[in-house]
């Protein structure tokens, strides 16, 4: 039964591989006069034993709405993504609004720009957009505390600047942060649109549809309807808290912030203004060395096994505390058969208000290896 499923899945992924495949082969030439090559692979002029086999960044039936070519003007590579309404209308909306003048030329805008948008000639629902060619956030050389610092500054100024235009993102994550390097200066993007919205001024915005990557989100485990924004904000500390502050050493400092960005209660979470001068004030003391210093990747594994290897030895050494005890003071076992609990509850515990001292412990201790 397992197998003829697993059959079947596989056999709809290859069908809609093909289809979408062949969807941009048959658009070549038309982007070709719209001023963009797509990658030889879909060149209709090519016969199949000389077309270049599809790479593995199209091997995904769920991303084959996006493919990859080049500009003509200026050898830009880009990405040109497939957006069909009105399943894709809000989000070709939202990256139209963020991509228009004043917002495009806001240096807090970290949102992906669209450079083009082409309408598909006989096909009236559908648009391809064209947008710069990023970097996975996994490439990036985060070498240096600094370097994260600054990808730290970047996002919260990137989400801030939606959260101040009522647009909530709904899928930050890793795979949805890339970067770019121009002159020399690395310029990181949140992307992936598809599930943000945008809220009227002085509403009360509330989601019903637990969508996003993070399914570890407080929210999704009610059926009640949430507030975006305070979800926003827990997967942005989420984020700091996987990435860097429990998977990298130097990130300590990051603890107080992400504790407060991921709460269980939405309510108690600051808004992101609030978590981003946080940040500042944490990063601002931060040390010249510190910044300069090099972040490596921790070893989970290894660490739960030096701690289990820990507790273990802790545990030996007790062990052998109570087998001298019980070896070297004869008393030892006929007071703890004997034992007057009583009594020395009597003894330490007579005034019912008086807050115990860490002196009672050495008291019960000696009465126990040396006697009353």
């Amino acid at each position: 039964m397992s197998t003829s499923s697993n059959t079947t899945h596989h056999s709809c992924a290859s069908t809609v591989t093909l289809c979408e495949a062949f969807w941009w082969t048959q658009r070549y030439q038309w982007l070709l006069r719209n001023g963009y090559r797509l990658q030889s692979n879909h060149n209709p002029v090519l016969d199949e034993k000389t077309r270049p086999k599809r790479s593995n960044n199209h091997s995904d039936p769920e991303r084959e709405y996006v493919n990859y070519g080049t500009r003509l003007t200026d050898g830009k590579e880009v990405v040109l993504k497939r957006l069909t309404s009105p399943e894709d209308e809000q989000e070709l909306a939202l990256l139209d609004f963020l991509s228009q003048e004043p917002l495009a030329s806001d240096a807090r805008n970290h949102c992906v720009p669209v450079l083009d948008t082409l309408l598909v000639p006989g096909d009236e629902n559908t648009v391809v957009i064209v947008m710069p060619l990023l970097h996975s956030l996994g490439d990036a050389k985060l070498e240096t505390i600094g370097d994260a610092v600054e990808l730290f500054h970047q996002l919260f100024e990137g989400v801030q600047f939606l959260h101040d235009y009522r647009i909530a993102h709904r899928d930050i994550s890793y795979g949805n942060v890339m970067y770019e390097t121009c002159r020399g200066r690395t310029r990181y993007y949140l992307i992936d649109f598809g599930l943000s919205r945008c809220y009227d001024l002085g509403s009360s915005p509330l989601e019903i549809h637990h969508e996003g990557t993070d399914f570890s989100v407080p929210e999704f485990s009610t059926l009640q309807p949430y507030d975006p924004f305070p979800v926003d904000v827990y997967c942005l500390g989420n984020f700091l808290r996987h990435e860097f502050l429990e998977t990298r050493t130097g990130f300590a400092f990051l603890r107080p912030l992400v504790q407060s960005m991921t709460q269980a209660e939405s309510l108690r979470r600051p808004d992101i203004a609030t978590a981003f001068k946080h940040l500042k004030a944490l990063t601002r003391d931060l040390p010249p060395r510190k910044l300069k210093s090099r972040s490596r990747q921790v070893d989970v594994k290894k660490r739960w096994s030096i701690l289990s290897l820990a507790a273990a030895l802790l545990q030996l050494i007790l062990q052998l505390i109570l087998t001298l005890v019980f070896h070297w003071v004869p008393n030892a076992r006929k007071i703890l058969a004997s034992w007057d609990s009583a009594k020395i509850t009597a003894e330490h515990f007579a005034e019912p208000r008086r807050k115990p001292r860490w002196t009672d412990g050495v008291d019960i201790i000696l009465y126990f290896c040396l006697g009353p």
